[in-house]
This record gives structure tokens, C-alpha cells and sequence, in this order.
């Protein structure tokens, strides 16, 4: 990576937003499916902090009317929006994919609160809007998703599958997304459960408050995609996993970087907590069901060690491995990789 580029990066670690300064979107993730006008959050994408109106008058102004447009869609995670990207007097990774390679960074913010694959749906009329406002300008475009954001981007693929903007797609950058679910959700299934076995009034009511997480929430706990899912279920049930096998876009590179809070990577808990929210395994799509396995090339997997989930927006370790890969040239779409292995097999 260029010298004048690290430096640019060098102090983003210390410079990580703070998401109790946006309490709008820790609110929006917990409740944003339920009817709360405050929390009406719509999808829209921005640039320089700034909602942008799907335009071509207002996009030339961003695209500054190149022929030859690179895009770069940055997706956030649950309870967070378009400004974890942006560490206050730092450079983020859009701004640096810019100054680098050419690509102009567009900043999703959605309702984290509604179900996954309602927010894929609406990602997708989005993206085939853009494409259509400058279909012949727009050469290619990469995401960075962290978090849920790559659940949605996943989504937004799999009901975009007909359309012509996923073609467009060149590359995405999962950043600890739990691709096979969260422990942390699963933990809070569990614990709902539990609570309501006991034949106590207070536990009961402790159910009920910690039921009130929103249906985005609920669909982290196996990695939800599609309506099929969720449609017609409980999401209460403790053990229910009615998930579908819903793969990777054979038509894009895919690249996963996993973080593990604790430094040692086998270590007991580091193999337990993984980044504190998201386990190696889930972030690089490894189960055992052959069917759920999303057969990630070895190559195309991470891992940093001592970083935490929050923590993958703005680090300069995370940009230096996604420049390495924006500048790899020779690279096949995803079809199908080996059966999974371990991550010490994978030498991470």
C-alpha cells in the first residue's frame, strides 16, 4: 500500500465512532420493525454525510459525468448506519478505494430493525435504479459489508439474480458477517426461553421486554436471507432453524475477514466469541451441513487477531488486506470452493 495512503490510516483505530452519539440507530435496530415514527428510518444511500436523491442531475454531481464509473457501496451492520465508516478527521475505506483505485464511495443507511430479507429486496429496486440512471457509465461496482450488512447485500443478490446491476458486481468484502448466525442472538433465544419456564411474574415479564428485539435481530440468530425463512414461523422457538441454503453469487468474487478479540486463535474463547459477536467459523461460512457450507476459497479468507467487531469498519489492517485484493487481477467468480476446512488448515 502506498506510504502516503498508510499514514493517511494510521491513527483510525483511535478515532472509532462511538455509537452512543447515534442513539437513533441503536434504537432503530432494537424496535425499527414496529410502527415508532422516530424510528422511520428509509434506505437511501449518501455521500459527505449527505442523503442523495436517486437523480441523474444529483448523481453527475457525485459522478462528476465520467464515462468509466466505479462504484464502491459501503453497507453497515445492525444498530449502526452510514457514519461508522467515517472516524472523525480520518480517512475511511471509501475515501481511501478513491484516492487509490478510482472508486467513488456511496454510503448505505437502512432500517436494521426490519426483517433481513425486506431490507435485500429493497437494496436490490435500489441498486437496479442506480443501473439504470447510468447504465452505460457504471463499469464496475464492489460492497464492503460489515456485520448484518453482509446478510443484506447477500439478500440483495439473491432477489437481484435477474437483473442487471449484480452484474455489475465485481467483488464483495464480507467484514464479520454472520454468515451462519451470531451466538449472542442464539444466547438471547435461550435465555427468553428459559425465562418463560419459570413460573415466576418478574421472569415473565423479563421475556417479554427481551422479546421486543426487533425481527432483524431475531434473524441474525442463524443468518436469515429470504422471506421462506422467516414467513409463517415463530422466531421464538428455542432450536427453530427453518433456514434455506441460499449460496454465494456464483457471478462475484467473494472475500471474508473474521477478527478475534483475543490474540491467541486457539485459545478456547477466542474459538467461543470470536470478534465478541461473531465467531470465525460463522464469518467465514463453515458448517458442517454441506448444504449451509458456502465453500469460500482459502485464499479469499482473513484473519486478525486482536480486533474487535467493531473494530473491522476502521482499521488500517482491514483496508491494507481489502487493497490487496481490490489490486489482484487475476481472480475467478465464485463457483464453488473446497469442502470446508479448519482454520488452522487454513493457516489463519
Amino acid at each position: 500500500m502506498p506510504a502516503n495512503l498508510k499514514q493517511k490510516i494510521s491513527r483510525v483505530k483511535e478515532c472509532s465512532m462511538d455509537l452512543l452519539k447515534r442513539p437513533q440507530s441503536i434504537f432503530n435496530g432494537l424496535l425499527g420493525d414496529r410502527r415508532f415514527e422516530q424510528l422511520n428510518i428509509e434506505m437511501g444511500l449518501y455521500s459527505n454525510n449527505k442523503l442523495i436523491p436517486l437523480n441523474k442531475r444529483s448523481l453527475k454531481s457525485i459522478f462528476k459525468d465520467q464515462k468509466n464509473i466505479k462504484i464502491c457501496l459501503l453497507v453497515h451492520g445492525v444498530m449502526d448506519d452510514h457514519q461508522t465508516w467515517k472516524p472523525e478527521g480520518c480517512s475511511d475505506y471509501g475515501q481511501l478505494l478513491k484516492e487509490e483505485f478510482g472508486f467513488i464511495p456511496l454510503y448505505l443507511r437502512y432500517n436494521t430493525g426490519l426483517h433481513i430479507s425486506q431490507n435485500g429486496r429493497s437494496l436490490s429496486k435500489l441498486m437496479e435504479k442506480l443501473e439504470r440512471l447510468f447504465c452505460s457509465s457504471i463499469s464496475e461496482i464492489i460492497i464492503i459489508a460489515h456485520s448484518m450488512g453482509g446478510l443484506v447485500s447477500r439478500s440483495a443478490c439473491h432477489y437481484g439474480k435477474h437483473l442487471k446491476w449484480p452484474k455489475k458486481v465485481s467483488r464483495i468484502f464480507y467484514l464479520g458477517c454472520p454468515h451462519l448466525g451470531a451466538p449472542l442472538e442464539k444466547f438471547g433465544n435461550m435465555a427468553t426461553t428459559i425465562l418463560n419456564i419459570l413460573p415466576y411474574p418478574f421472569t415473565n415479564m423479563a421475556k417479554n421486554i427481551i422479546n421486543l428485539r426487533s425481527s432483524g435481530i431475531k434473524d441474525l440468530r442463524h443468518g436469515y436471507l429470504v422471506d421462506d425463512q422467516w414467513k409463517g414461523k415463530n422466531p421464538d422457538s428455542l432450536f427453530s432453524n427453518t433456514k434455506v441454503s441460499v449460496p454465494l453469487h456464483p457471478d462475484i468474487v467473494h472475500f471474508a475477514i473474521s477478527s478475534i478479540i483475543i490474540k491467541n486463535p486457539q485459545n478456547f474463547l477466542a474459538k467461543m466469541v470470536g470478534d465478541s459477536m461473531v465467531t470465525s467459523k460463522s464469518a467465514f461460512g463453515q458448517s458442517e451441513d454441506e448444504n449451509q457450507d458456502l465453500h469460500f476459497y482459502p485464499e479469499h479468507l482473513k484473519q486478525i487477531r486482536g480486533l474487535s467487531h467493531v473494530g473491522l469498519t476502521t482499521s488500517w489492517e482491514v483496508y491494507d488486506i481489502i487493497s490487496s485484493w481490490t489490486r489482484e487481477s487475476r481472480i475467478k467468480p465464485h463457483k464453488k470452493g473446497p469442502k470446508m476446512l479448519s482454520l488452522s488448515a487454513l493457516n489463519l
